[in-house]
């Protein structure tokens, strides 16, 4: 948790020293650079987004808990172009944690993380005609820090950092027809899954014998990649949009069961910045067994319950669906 804090005051302290830079200087900087100068081969850029949420209840009859939260969100990109060659590489990363406790400063719940999610894309593509490319892919998907299935005591961990993470290597055509939309197709992608943790494996798609083996398993299928990012969609002035879809299908295990991972970030600019935000991250994995608070039903429609007479409860493949919204520090680089 410092290390977040620390991390928002750094933020806070570099966006004050870029604001010195008026938009004169940086109109004498474009010119000297020569701002259509053909010899540019990199385009780099990114977003730093931070957001504060507070409740605070006093006597409130209605009942409640107060409640800090803080949200950051970090996305850079730097992209190379010569020639037929380009070269794409984006990092992205999320995390967000809210601490609540009742009115009377009593029953504190510990810091407790909302959100997390870190992703890294790789992608190089050599022209191949018609807005086509021959591209080879390598896409990291994971976390920062431990998961829990609840805030308080008796809270156990169902995911961690590397548990679980997903590395894809894939070779297929990328269509680009504008610098707006992509979209890449694979008949080749090699997806490997690492759980770290060997209690949790089997809840990511690791059958026992394979949890028993080791950290990793690997598997071959199809992938296909597609991203959209559009400023002042529909003309809305100070509204920026992207979406990003991956598919996934195991060649091998249930074809027709296509791992889906959609997310969606949508912009709000109230000023140079203050930002709000809504992302939208959206996951279906057939090998994530979610356990739910449904109770499993006998042939006979009644509750099925255990030999101790405790109910049982569904588990299994879910969409899972997390939305967050945030009002905050935004600088954009």
């Amino acid at each position: 948790m410092k290390r977040i804090i620390s991390f928002g005051l750094l933020a806070l302290i570099a966006s004050s020293t870029f604001a010195q830079i008026d938009a004169a200087e940086k109109d004498l900087r474009a010119k000297a650079k020569g701002a259509d100068d053909s010899t540019k081969t990199w385009s780099t850029g990114g977003v730093i987004n931070i957001g504060f949420g507070q409740t605070s209840l006093h006597n409130w009859a209605a009942g409640g808990l107060n409640s800090y939260s803080i949200n950051t969100l970090f996305n850079v990109f730097a992209n190379y172009s010569k020639g037929k060659l380009a070269w794409d590489n984006s990092l992205e990363m999320e995390y967000g944690t809210i601490k609540q406790f009742s009115q009377g400063q009593g029953d504190s719940v510990k810091w407790f993380k909302n959100s997390d999610r870190i992703e890294l894309n790789s992608k190089v593509g050599y022209e191949a005609g018609g807005h086509w490319y021959y591209t080879a892919l390598l896409n990291f998907r994971s976390q920062m820090a431990p998961g829990y299935d609840k805030a308080g005591k008796g809270r156990q961990v169902i995911s961690d950092i590397a548990s679980p993470a997903y590395t894809t290597f894939a070779i297929g055509m990328d269509y680009k027809p504008s610098k707006n939309f992509n979209v890449f197709i694979s008949p080749a992608a090699y997806r490997m899954l690492m759980v770290q943790r060997s209690n949790l494996r089997q809840n990511y798609g690791f059958t026992k014998d394979e949890a028993d083996k080791g950290s990793i398993k690997s598997e071959f299928g199809a992938y296909l990649k597609a991203k959209y990012i559009k400023n002042e969609p529909l003309g809305l002035k100070n509204i920026g949009f992207q979406t990003d879809l991956a598919l996934f299908s195991n060649y091998f295990h249930n074809p027709l069961n296509i791992d889906v991972y959609w997310n969606t970030l949508i912009s709000l600019k109230v000023n140079k910045y203050i930002t709000t935000t809504i992302s939208i991250n959206t996951i279906y994995d057939d090998d994530i067994k979610i356990h739910t608070t449904e109770q499993r039903k006998n042939p006979n429609g009644t509750p099925m319950v255990d030999l101790n007479g405790n109910p049982v409860y569904k588990i299994g493949p879910r969409f899972q669906v997390k939305e967050a919204l945030s009002v905050g520090f935004s600088y954009k680089f």
